[in-house]
């Protein structure tokens, strides 16, 4: 499954969680009140805007994660150095064919990584 729907769900999931053991924690008193609106009168408990807030926030933490491994992926490409970095080399079809055999290996063990 694609990395960034498991780590969506994950982080949904984690924030039902957190949701719920600060329920267990936090009474009507003004820490559950202000954090689970747990005394709302416009909503259901579990269903409130607090709680939405929460899934909201892991749900774009999971995606700041997501946006981490990618960069750090396409960062230890370029630390490959398959292809010159200099800003004067303009590559052409018959230029890429010496570096296709090292790519290739490098397509490769993307696999592994």
């Amino acid at each position: 499954m694609n990395q960034r729907i498991m780590i969506g769900l994950s982080a949904a999931v984690a924030s039902v969680l957190f949701v719920w053991i600060l329920g267990l924690l936090l009474s009507n008193e003004f820490a559950g009140a202000f954090l689970l609106d747990k005394d709302s009168k416009a909503f259901p408990y579990p269903f409130t805007v607090q709680n939405a807030m929460w899934l909201v926030f892991f749900i774009g933490a999971g995606e700041l994660l997501v946006r981490y491994l990618e960069t750090d992926r396409e960062i230890r490409q370029i630390h490959k150095s398959l292809l010159p970095e200099d800003e004067t080399t303009l590559l052409r079809k018959q230029d890429l064919e010496q570096f296709s055999f090292c790519c290739s290996e490098a397509v490769a063990g993307v696999a592994d990584i």
